[in-house]
């Protein structure tokens, strides 16, 4: 289930250089909050199928809440809407995005990938310069999690994002 391939397309898309916006099948992360985040993730996958948001509570998610954004998928499930992003997330990109869709404050490369997450559910890790916010001197890492509410069709992400 964590084995990630590349976007869908292959290669981004919308113009971006391929270090704008990259998928790290191996999850090296650079900090231990997105690895327990992870480990916390996996504790609630079962035979059953992917956690749901309900499965994480309060108790769980104190420690990343800043670093956090949930989104959940439309009913076209062609794009998602942001349904609450941490205020480290807002400090660093300059902006709160909440109730805005991917498809306009992401690069469209962000949005390939969660398409094919929503095709192929797993953990991702992301990372490269915040282009889309004009603050190339800034890196995000990204940890991507699949929330399915039946446990089965993916309906919400949960995203850990943390800034270099």
């Amino acid at each position: 289930m964590d084995r990630v391939r590349p976007p869908i397309s292959g290669k981004p898309s919308g113009g971006l250089s391929k270090s704008d916006f990259q998928i790290d099948p191996d999850m090296n992360f650079h900090n231990s909050l997105p690895v327990s985040l992870l480990k916390e993730w996996r504790g609630y996958c079962s035979d059953a199928g992917l956690p749901a948001r309900a499965d994480f509570g309060m108790q769980t998610l104190r420690q990343y809440l800043g670093w956090i954004c949930l989104l959940r998928v439309d009913p076209d499930r062609r794009d998602l809407v942001y349904s609450l992003i941490g205020t480290r997330i807002v400090d660093q990109v300059g902006r709160d995005n909440t109730g805005k869709a991917v498809s306009e404050t992401l690069p469209p490369v962000a949005l390939d990938i969660y398409m094919q997450l929503l095709a192929e559910p797993r953990p991702v890790r992301t990372w490269g310069p915040v282009t889309w916010r004009n603050r190339d001197y800034l890196h995000h890492e990204s940890l991507v999690l699949p929330l399915a509410s039946d446990r089965r069709t993916v309906d919400q992400f949960m995203v850990l994002m943390m800034f270099y």
